[in-house]
């Protein structure tokens, strides 16, 4: 970055050197500043912004450990521990938690699913997996699962679990909708093509999902730079 740069130029190039999954807060104060509307960080300099972000790890110390025990501790005490997370303040968070919290009341349907005639170990191990995850690294997982998928040689029954969850589990099958649908859309041998997720049907986390969006996301910034630069030169 030269010391010429126009302000819009040093703008887009601070954000991309951001990870919305973990600074979704610091990418809104940058866009609040260049539109010159008020910044979600509060007022007493550097200080209060180490505490806010030491409050936010500590926060998320707190999820991934309720992660790491989601399918065997009690869901009255999950629900109990992630209700007294105050994450009101970070969106990001919050999102996590109340989808953590939906996915209390359905443990016992995705627990109830070994055994069942149609059930695919691998795949729902899978599932559970991508349940647990922050939306990108869910998308990666996902991603990484339709690659291998086409030659695998259980392709024909993770498939059969796909349409078993459709017909007797829908609540299951909504959560990940566009990811199971493109299972049933694998064909053996052939190479599957990274795809952005929208998220699930009726619970979606985020548009920044899947390696495929990473792709888009990468060279529409770098459009975008080009044009500021070409502006900024006329």
């Amino acid at each position: 970055m030269t010391q010429t740069a126009g302000p819009d130029l040093k703008y887009v190039y601070r954000c991309l050197q951001l990870n919305p999954a973990k600074q979704a807060e610091q990418i809104l104060d940058l866009r609040a500043a260049a539109l010159g509307l008020p910044t979600r960080v509060q007022e007493g300099g550097t200080e209060a912004a180490k505490k806010r972000q030491a409050r936010r790890k500590k926060l998320q110390q707190e999820l991934d450990s309720l992660r790491g025990v989601f399918w065997t501790a009690p869901g009255t005490q999950l629900q109990l521990q992630l209700n007294k997370l105050d994450v009101s303040d970070f969106p990001e968070l919050q999102k996590s938690v109340e989808r953590m919290l939906h996915l209390v009341n359905m443990r016992q349907q995705v627990q109830g699913l070994m055994g069942l005639p149609h059930s695919n170990s691998n795949l729902l191990n899978t599932i559970k997996r991508v349940m647990m995850l922050p939306p990108i690294e869910a998308g990666r997982v996902k991603d990484e699962y339709l690659f291998t998928l086409p030659f695998h040689e259980a392709l024909s029954s993770v498939k059969s679990m796909v349409r078993m969850l459709i017909d007797r589990f829908p609540e299951i099958y909504q959560l990940e909708r566009a990811w199971f649908d493109q299972i049933l859309a694998a064909r053996a041998g052939k190479r599957y093509v990274a795809r952005a997720y929208s998220g699930s049907s009726s619970n979606s986390q985020s548009p920044l999902e899947g390696m495929g969006y990473t792709f888009f996301a990468i060279i529409f910034f770098l459009v975008l730079i080009a044009r500021i630069v070409h502006i900024s030169t006329r």
